[in-house]
């Protein structure tokens, strides 16, 4: 049995976005669409440390994160992921340098429980990920 996407069709958002004339084509909600092939959310070209985050609704154990990210690629790099629940403080579970694995990115995260998961870009220019899905440890 394939496991639930849990970020599939879930809120989300992000620090800002490439182009507010045309939001439909760059808004944060690309990323969890289910089109992994059509275009994502962009942030601002001009952006410090850009962020995209999502609220699966409840607490799960968070145990994968997969990142479609073709055209942008490793220009998404570093990154943080940031883990929240309801009663807490955004917290740190991982550092992304660079990634064996170029497309979908596959990161293993250890089960830590959060509602809110957010990535964090620590570079200047636009973010832009196809799709991003979350599954919780088995």
């Amino acid at each position: 049995a394939s496991l639930e996407n849990l970020a599939y069709g879930k809120p989300t958002q992000m620090s800002s976005i490439f182009d507010g004339q045309m939001p439909y084509r760059y808004y944060a909600g690309r990323a969890v669409d289910g089109e992994k092939h059509r275009g994502g959310f962009i942030t601002l070209a001009s952006e410090r440390d850009p962020w995209w985050e999502i609220d699966l609704g409840k607490t799960f154990p968070i145990g994968e994160l997969v990142i479609y990210a073709a055209r942008a690629g490793s220009r998404n790099l570093p990154i943080e992921i940031w883990a929240k629940n309801n009663d807490s403080d955004f917290h740190l579970i991982q550092k992304i340098e660079s990634v064996s694995n170029p497309y979908p990115w596959k990161i293993f995260l250890k089960g830590d429980r959060a509602r809110f998961i957010r990535i964090v870009g620590l570079f200047s220019g636009p973010m832009s990920f196809e799709e991003v899905e979350i599954y919780s440890a088995k």
